[in-house]
């Protein structure tokens, strides 16, 4: 998946990890573009852009294309590209070889690690049939997603952490490298409503110093995930039951939650030095003074020199709310991209993808950031 060279290999893959893996990125960037995309002949190695500028209405739109060709293991030059979005970072060939293959052996580690815990009691039969009704639930019984119906069962659950969590992982881990300074530079990460903890550790290991990570879910199985996540990636983080709509921008209770009698954790950090994430979690907010509250106290946090994150799913069904979110965002300072990223993927994602009658070949998200 995206940005972690290929190297998912299980132990019956690694013969081949040395071959180059192709990856395609295709990114529409939202009215509020990044910065100028070099020239071809200047580019570095594996390299392509194009820019498109059009008009639709009365918005103007500028849409930026790029393609990269990673070559794993093998692609070690520092490029000008890099440092132009964010300085040095340990995934996509631009780093040095020692950082890439360390996170590399984290990944696979984690995926090993992942994939033995969740088929330990399940056949994998029984896994992607649950992974069929918890795709059916997030498309057509969103409802009961409040009442926690994503992870009702052990076979939701283990298609959830099994499936879902690598995706979440290198989605996050991709849309941080490309959004560069000063989000893979910052020292601490908020992840609310953290589910597994993959998308949190997506943003630490896009960066060349991994901030510290604390979570928040309201699930005590998500938060337990989580932990094992972490440390199988070699990720600092602590963790937390709670409810994100009851905390503040670093992760300690809200007035609100310390009427419910929520403990104190961590000091709370340096605000410039600190991000927010929300990855597929404001679509499961569902009380519309709650998400409108949420959005208040993030672009507070931005205002005062903190980095945010959303990022939700394409579909426009899941998010009725994110044009609305979109605009304040735009009025801040901020920018909204959408994210095409074509992938390989791991062994046993891939496998669950084919038996559920999916199809995950590319990754799909938007982000809200400022």
């Amino acid at each position: 998946m995206s940005r972690i060279g290929g190297h998912f290999a299980s132990s019956a893959m690694r013969s081949a990890a040395a071959e180059p893996t192709r990856l395609v990125v295709e990114i529409t960037t939202v009215d509020a573009p990044p910065p100028r995309a070099r020239r071809d002949d200047s580019a570095p190695r594996g390299w392509r852009g194009r820019e498109r500028e059009g008009e639709r209405g009365n918005e103007h739109r500028t849409e930026r294309t790029h393609q990269y060709l990673l070559l794993s293991r093998q692609h070690d030059d520092a490029s000008q590209s890099n440092r132009d979005s964010g300085g040095r970072h340990p995934v996509g060939g631009t780093a040095n070889r020692r950082e890439r293959d360390s996170v590399n052996e984290r990944v696979e580690t984690w995926m090993a690690a992942l994939e033995a815990r969740q088929l330990a009691d399940l056949t994998f039969p029984e896994v992607s049939r649950s992974l069929r009704a918890l795709s059916s639930t997030y498309v057509e019984r969103r409802a009961k997603l409040k009442e926690g119906a994503a992870l009702a069962g052990a076979g939701k659950r283990a298609a959830f952490a099994l499936f879902y969590g690598p995706l979440h992982f290198l989605l996050v881990q991709h849309i941080v490298a490309r959004l560069g300074r000063p989000f893979t530079t910052i020292e601490s990460v908020v992840d609310l409503g953290c589910g597994t903890g993959a998308s949190g550790a997506g943003w630490a290991t896009a960066c060349a110093t991994p901030p510290r990570v604390m979570g928040i879910d309201r699930h005590p199985w998500a938060i337990d995930e989580a932990r094992r996540t972490c440390a199988d990636l070699s990720v600092r983080a602590t963790f937390r039951v709670d409810d994100l709509t009851h905390v503040t921008m670093a992760g300690q209770p809200s007035e609100r939650g310390k009427a419910r009698g929520a403990t104190r954790g961590a000091p709370p950090p340096n605000e410039r030095g600190h991000g927010v994430l929300l990855a597929f979690a404001v679509n499961e907010i569902v009380d519309d003074a709650e998400r409108n509250a949420l959005r208040t106290r993030l672009l507070a946090h931005a205002g005062a020199g903190g980095r945010v994150l959303i990022v939700e799913p394409l579909a426009g069904f899941v998010a009725p709310w994110w044009q609305e979110w979109q605009d304040a965002f735009a009025a801040a300072g901020g920018r909204a991209d959408e994210w095409r990223v074509q992938v390989e993927l791991p062994p046993i994602v891939a496998k669950l993808d084919r038996a559920a009658g999916l199809n995950h070949r590319e990754l799909k998200g938007r982000s809200l950031s400022i």
